[in-house]
């Protein structure tokens, strides 16, 4: 019985989590899924598992212009695990999400425990952080697992340190555990490197001795030679210094960081106006009324921390740690084109998750008979409810691309990003006009976005408009030449339009450049197939899939050429690896059966005569 007692918040927790985030479970791979995801050919091989810890995060082999500065080999390792149990699909990835938002929650009421608070109060700070809405972006999302791997490591690694603090043996083994927890907690994002800040503050705040600083230097001697190796590794892999999108001057930068923060600590207390792509730009002047009210809200924040620090150091510090994690995400521009992000308050939110259990906690040891405490209750019970309902309705919002951009262009109409979104989610269900409509509108924004380019061009080929199609995927070449996809679509559109010749050469150097790109390897299969050179068609076409055993193109071309020639039962080998691969319907999916059809039917009578002859 008393094991059930102990366990019971938990499943408590488990089944809150599992409430509001169950329709998340069907949704689809979505935005930054795709291209980390599903066209990511390093998950789908174990032998490539290496390499994710040798380069970007961003590397997906597919040689676009990536925004390169992360380094987050844990992450991707977690997508090649899911991607070897699931394929491609997503309910695999979204229970991963789901079961690591639950263990995260689970260690928030754990941290409360161990900080003596009693167990009503605990579940109370658990329950708050599993149902909060700024944690959607991180759960729903597929791609939003690098917070909840961070946090997770990062939880497990504070409260090891805290458990060194209080031990009297094996204390340097806990310090040990809890700094390889702070390496995996670095693997997973770098928002991480707050940790050992976040233990020195708790050491020097929970003391009162001389002697504290050196205590707390030696909790975390373990943690800085982790950091070192750590940083060793990234700058090996994507280097150190990074790129940004945004140059700001001194003063822009603490306006716009003033306002960053006082609208993050906003959102946890009141989480109204939560959006998928915040419409703020960096601010340029500190004399504006946003800038004065942040910076009122920001002085109350550390007022408070201030006050607090010796009657209820538990509080100061956990305002502190608030504020603190949201530091990393004031480098503004080294992350995108975003000023804010709900995701970036996931560890974060931890702080104001063991402020509620605080200050249930403070609630509870209040006499029995004080009116106030049911009120209270009443209060806090309808306030989670509404934040429960809150986030069952956001999680709705990342079901599909279409939902998600959608909501992104009511808020951000004039983002280039977004309108290019809209558009490839319009293009892949085949509504070409609000495709092109859409597309048009972020080049027109967005004149430099070479990705919005080579959409639009892919809409107008698919309407048969070549030349126009022509036009804007060499303007996608010349914005980004190393965006390898417009380059083979620019060869395409060449030979479709009856300029062979020239469209053969440029495949032809590509494939030069880059000889295990599949999409150019097929394309140039393809265009000899074209051009009646079946040979060559099926040499490059073989080398496509053996450079991406996970390309269906390849396959499918493989199994026409087969079939061509009449080898029937070796194309229909080909046709089935492509229909395992191939996600929807269409012309092709409906070849392909009806290829393995006839090598079925030509089969069957030789397979009947072998029955026969062997009774």
């Amino acid at each position: 019985m008393s094991w059930l007692r102990r366990t019971a918040p938990v499943v408590a927790i488990a089944i809150v989590c599992l409430a509001v985030y169950s329709l998340s479970l069907g949704g689809e791979f979505v935005w930054d899924d795709r291209t980390l995801i599903v066209e990511n050919r390093l998950l789908r091989s174990p032998s490539e598992t290496l390499r994710l810890f040798v380069q970007d995060f961003w590397d997906t082999g597919d040689g676009h212009d990536r925004f390169r500065s992360f380094y987050r080999p844990l992450v991707s390792a977690s997508y090649a695990l899911d991607y070897a149990l699931w394929g491609r699909n997503p309910l695999g990835f979204h229970v991963t999400n789901l079961l690591l938002h639950i263990a995260c929650s689970a260690m928030v009421y754990l941290l409360a425990r161990q900080s003596a608070m009693s167990v009503a109060a605990s579940t109370i700070g658990a329950a708050l952080f599993a149902v909060h809405p700024v944690h959607v972006e991180s759960v729903a999302w597929i791609s939003g697992r690098t917070d909840l791997v961070c946090a997770l490591a990062l939880l497990a690694s504070f409260s090891l340190a805290m458990h060194a603090r209080k031990a009297n043996t094996h204390r340097l083994g806990f310090q040990a555990a809890s700094a390889v927890l702070f390496g995996i907690a670095l693997l997973a994002k770098e928002m991480a490197i707050t940790l050992p800040l976040l233990i020195v503050l708790a050491e020097i705040i929970s003391e009162r001795s001389p002697r504290r600083w050196c205590k707390a230097a030696r909790a975390v001697m373990l943690h800085a030679l982790v950091l070192v190796v750590y940083i060793g590794l990234r700058a090996s892999a994507v280097g150190l210094a990074g790129h940004t999108l945004y140059d700001l001057h001194a003063l822009g930068y603490a306006a716009t960081a003033v306002f960053a923060l006082a609208r993050y600590l906003v959102l946890l207390i009141l989480p109204l106006g939560l959006d998928a792509h915040y419409p703020y730009q960096p601010l340029t002047s500190s004399l504006n009324i946003v800038v004065l009210v942040s910076s009122g809200i920001l002085w109350v924040v550390g007022w408070a921390a201030w006050r607090l620090r010796y009657s209820r150091p538990a509080a100061s510090f956990w305002i502190v740690w608030t504020v603190l994690t949201l530091a990393p995400v004031l480098l503004f521009g080294r992350f995108g084109d975003v000023i804010m992000a709900d995701r970036f308050l996931y560890i974060p939110s931890i702080g104001w998750a063991m402020l509620a259990a605080i200050a249930a906690h403070e609630v509870h040891r209040a006499p029995q008979g004080l009116p106030v405490r049911r009120w209270l209750a009443g209060a806090g019970a309808a306030v989670w409810l509404i934040l429960a309902t809150i986030t069952i309705d956001r999680a709705s919002v990342w079901d599909s691309d279409t939902t998600l951009f959608s909501e992104m262009v009511q808020t951000s109409p004039h983002s280039g990003l977004v309108r290019t979104n809209l558009g490839l989610a319009y293009y892949e269900q085949g509504d070409l006009a609000r495709a092109i409509e859409e597309l048009s509108a972020a080049v027109r924004l967005a004149p430099d976005y070479a990705m919005a380019h080579n959409n639009l061009g892919a809409a107008y080929e698919k309407q048969g408009k070549l030349e126009l199609a022509l036009k804007h995927y060499r303007e996608a070449v010349r914005l980004a030449p190393r965006h390898l996809a417009a380059r083979v679509n620019t060869a395409r559109v060449l030979v479709h339009s009856g300029r062979a010749e020239q469209g053969l050469a440029q495949l032809d150097a590509l494939v030069a450049e880059y000889p295990r790109y599949a999409p150019g390897l097929y394309a140039l299969a393809d265009t000899y197939r074209t051009l009646d050179s079946k040979e060559h068609a099926m040499r490059y076409a073989q080398l496509a899939a053996a450079s991406d055993p996970d390309y269906p193109n390849a396959h499918y071309l493989i199994g026409k050429l087969l079939f061509e020639r009449g080898d029937l039962q070796p194309a229909a080998s080909s046709m089935k690896r492509f229909l395992s691969l191939w996600p929807g319907p269409g012309p092709h999916r409906q070849a392909a059966q009806e290829v393995v059809r006839r090598a079925a039917a030509a089969w069957r009578p030789q397979s009947d005569l072998q029955r026969t002859s062997n009774p």
